[in-house]
Parts: structure tokens; C-alpha cells; sequence
């Protein structure tokens, strides 16, 4: 299990005289926003957190195929600690890089390792940029006990985990230069690791559409050219009934979220779908700015057409709520959906397949 390269805030601990549980609760108030990794013979788990919540739990069978598990609350795995005696340590993770963590995608290591010797780092860097690379490479310096692991997001650079640094996931150029200045006086190996895909099935099936409303409006738009011709006003308006649409949607979703079950969080939830989709929707990237849903509240930023970004997060939605089986009691919400005119004027929701019944 991939963990932060950074110095342990608590290292040594064991489950033998520790209620995980609790110790997540004491670290949610002492540090606020963090990882709890717990090591066995059997079994990895990692528990990532936030001061308000468990934003994901990640656990790896090491017996027969390894597998991985990822859960949203901890009474899924209580009994794996009644079963087995863990060895555990507690990262200190900035707020953002406690998301990144937590909703990593899984990933598979290459086969082979470079030597710096042949190539320097941002020689290497410059062939992941040319490859579209999105994953992670591990840098190990020589003999030291130092190392780095640097994060890349369709051949971007986007941000690193050091063992000299803090935080989890750091953004800026003084750390990564510091790498740079560091393998001029030390040998060093970069090993690589792939993101994969792990996109489900949806119920909602809208692959056979060969072209939905929205494509059909957007052309006639382009053909027309009257998309040049709106009023800064009617913009406005437009951009205003959008917003407040997917705001009363995204409420819907996380209220029968929490009817299924109260502990799951629906926001981390939603964010992990996001992950998944980087390669067809980049705009949902939780930490690209272009999206930002907190405390009920959507922000809309970028370049990227606003129904091109709600057509996504509809169906990040749709696939999260088919997963967690509640379809049938979300469609059921939907029916008091009030703001819903504009995704019907995109053709939004025909893109999705979403008929929605009149309430009677």
C-alpha cells in the first residue's frame, strides 16, 4: 500500500492496546486532517480523515491474490482488528492532500528502474510529459534513507510527497528543486507506477445514443452563431438557473445518501467517482478549481462550458448512486426536483436517461 513519504507524527503504535476507532476520532481533533496506517501479517489497512470526517478507508488482503477493499466507514472493518494485531503509524496530511490520498486511484508498478545515471530527472519527467503519463514516480537516492514520490497528471507534474517535507502533497518548485540540487551529489533510481481506469457500469445507459440534445443544441449554437449574440445578462441568468439546478440536485443526492446510511459522506463519495473519471472529465478534478461543491454551495470556474461540467457530475452521480444500490429512492427525490427546467433545455438529463415522473 502506497503511503506518504513524509516522517510519521506518531510511529510505533499497535492495535493490541488501541481502539483504532478511537484513536481516529483523538487524531480528527489533534492534527484534523491525516492517515492512520495499520500493517499486519494478513492485511494493510489505511484510514484517511478529515477533522469532520472519514473520507476513505483502504484495506489490502496480502493472503492468496492480493486484493484491495475500500470502504466509507469503520464498522465495515472492525472485526479485521479483533482478528489481527496491526503495527500502526499516523500521517499528518494538509486538507487537500488528505482528499488527494484518499481517493488515489489503484495503480500498477512498471517492471523496470532507471538509474540516474542514464537519464536525470527532468530528462525522465520531460518523456512522462511527452507520453501523457499519469501516475507516480518513486525516487530513491542511493544508500540514503531518503526518497520522494512525484505525482503526475497527464504528463503534469502536480505535486510530490518528500521524506524532508510535510503535508502529504507538496505543490511548490523549492521542494522539487531541493530533490534536483540533492541527485547532483547522489545516485539515485525512479521506478514508475500507472493509474488505472476503473470506471463501473451504469443502469443508465446512454452509450447508444448516436446524438443526444446537448451535442444537437451546441451545433445548432455554432451554426448559428448566437452564442456570440447573447447578453452578458442572459449569460448570467443562464450560468444563475445552472447553478441553482445542480445545487438542488447535488442536495438530493446527498440526502438519500444519508438515508441509506448516515455515516457515509456523500461529498467524499462523489469525489472518488471524480478520480476515477480524470481521463474524460479533467474538469471534476477536485483540486483543479473548475468545480467546488462545500456546504451546499456549487462554484463554477474555467474555460469548460457550464453543461459540459454538470453533464459530468450527473453522471458521477448517477454511477455512485447505482453502486451504492439507491436508485430507485433517488429517481423517487428527483420527482420534487423544482429547478430542473434549464438540464431539460440542455438536454441534460435525455443525455443521462432520466425520465422523471410528475409528482400527483
Amino acid at each position: 500500500m502506497l503511503m506518504p513519504r513524509e516522517t510519521p507524527y506518531l510511529d510505533d503504535l499497535n492495535s493490541y492496546y488501541l481502539f483504532v476507532d478511537k484513536l481516529t476520532q483523538h487524531m480528527q481533533g489533534e492534527i484534523g486532517s491525516g492517515c492512520i496506517y495499520c500493517d499486519s501479517t494478513t492485511h494493510e489497512v489505511g484510514i484517511f480523515f478529515n477533522e469532520s470526517e472519514i473520507i476513505r478507508i483502504v484495506l489490502l488482503n496480502k493472503t492468496e491474490q492480493p486484493r484491495v477493499y475500500t470502504y466509507a466507514a469503520f464498522e465495515s472493518i472492525a472485526d479485521i482488528f479483533l482478528q489481527n494485531c496491526f503495527r500502526i503509524r499516523v500521517f499528518f496530511l494538509d486538507p487537500h492532500a488528505g482528499y488527494f490520498w484518499g481517493l488515489l486511484p489503484r495503480f500498477k508498478r512498471g517492471n523496470n528502474v532507471v538509474d540516474s545515471s542514464q537519464i536525470d530527472l527532468p530528462a525522465f519527467a520531460e518523456k512522462l510529459k511527452s507520453r501523457s503519463f499519469s501516475g507516480f514516480v518513486e525516487v530513491t537516492l542511493g544508500k540514503t534513507t531518503e526518497s520522494s514520490l512525484l505525482f503526475f497528471n497527464d504528463g503534469e507534474r502536480i505535486g510530490g510527497s518528500y521524506s524532508w517535507g510535510k503535508g502529504g502533497l507538496d505543490r511548490s518548485e523549492k521542494t522539487y528543486n531541493l530533490l534536483l540540487q540533492k541527485l547532483e551529489n547522489v545516485a539515485a533510481v525512479f521506478s514508475t507506477a500507472i493509474f488505472l481506469e476503473e470506471k463501473g457500469t451504469i443502469e443508465f445507459d446512454a452509450s447508444e445514443l448516436t446524438a443526444t440534445q446537448t451535442d444537437r443544441k451546441q451545433n445548432e449554437i455554432e451554426a448559428s452563431g448566437s452564442s456570440d449574440n447573447s447578453s452578458p445578462q442572459e449569460s448570467q441568468e443562464v450560468s444563475r438557473k445552472i447553478i441553482q439546478g445542480l445545487e438542488e440536485f447535488l442536495a438530493l443526492y446527498a440526502l438519500i445518501v444519508k438515508k441509506k446510511n448516515k455515516k457515509l459522506s456523500p461529498t467524499a463519495l462523489l469525489n472518488e467517482r471524480f478520480m476515477l473519471y480524470l481521463d474524460e472529465y479533467p474538469f471534476l478534478d477536485p483540486f483543479g478549481g473548475q468545480f467546488n461543491y462545500t456546504d451546499g454551495v456549487v462554484t463554477l470556474a474555467g474555460d469548460t462550458p457550464k453543461e459540459k461540467i454538470v453533464s459530468g457530475i450527473v453522471e458521477c452521480v448517477l454511477e455512485t448512486i447505482c453502486e451504492n444500490n439507491i436508485k430507485k429512492q433517488f429517481m423517487d427525490e428527483l420527482k420534487g426536483w423544482k429547478n430542473r427546467d434549464i438540464f431539460d433545455e440542455y438536454g441534460i438529463l435525455e443525455e443521462h436517461g432520466i425520465v422523471i415522473e410528475s409528482e400527483i
